[in-house]
């Protein structure tokens, strides 16, 4: 499994886990219309991310373009951990 693959299955199950909702969530299920991503969810969600893989989450990546889709979001961790290992 890819390293997306991978980021974007811990996401699901992060996310899966913290809403009350039965509803089943998928890589591209719209997080910020669907009203799944509340203020909270983003904030343990960054957390999540933040302890979970060495990359940081600054105030100006919080945006619904990047936290539209978990697809989208795994993207970008992906991105930043090769600009991390590169950089190692």
């Amino acid at each position: 499994m890819g390293r997306v693959l991978q980021i974007q299955q811990d996401l699901l199950h992060f996310i899966s886990s913290q809403i009350a909702r039965s509803e089943v969530i998928g890589a591209e299920t719209d997080l910020v219309t669907s009203g799944i991503l509340d203020s909270m969810l983003i904030v343990d969600l960054i957390a999540h991310i933040e302890s979970t893989y060495p990359v940081r989450i600054d105030s100006t990546d919080i945006t619904p373009a990047a936290f539209q889709n978990v697809a989208r979001l795994a993207t970008m961790i992906s991105e930043r951990l090769s600009h991390h290992t590169q950089a190692a």
